[in-house]
């Protein structure tokens, strides 16, 4: 469920920093190759080894995904993100 919630934020994010729309293709295609393949090579042996034991399998996806936390070192957090005020009415 939050996969399909994110993929519309992400590809916003991908699309703002392509400037040639023939290359949106290009571009977003192979990113959804890779999360196909690593749902096939993720998504089946942790459903394997969650059909003997649950939490074996949640143990091992938060061992599989701790290396995301050194991806995100050094991210801005939501206290650096700047508030945009909302402007005032147009009268007219």
């Amino acid at each position: 469920m939050a996969r399909g919630q994110i993929r519309p934020l992400l590809n916003t994010e991908q699309n703002t920093q392509i400037d040639c729309p023939q290359v949106w293709v290009t571009v977003l295609s192979p990113g959804r190759q890779s999360d196909v393949l690593g749902q096939l090579a993720g998504g089946l042996p942790l459903g394997a080894i969650g059909n003997r034991s649950l939490r074996a399998a949640f143990v091992t996806s938060a061992i599989l995904l701790a290396p995301n936390l050194w991806l995100l070192r050094g991210r801005p957090t939501l206290e650096a993100v700047p508030v945009l005020e909302p402007a005032e009415p147009v009268d007219g």
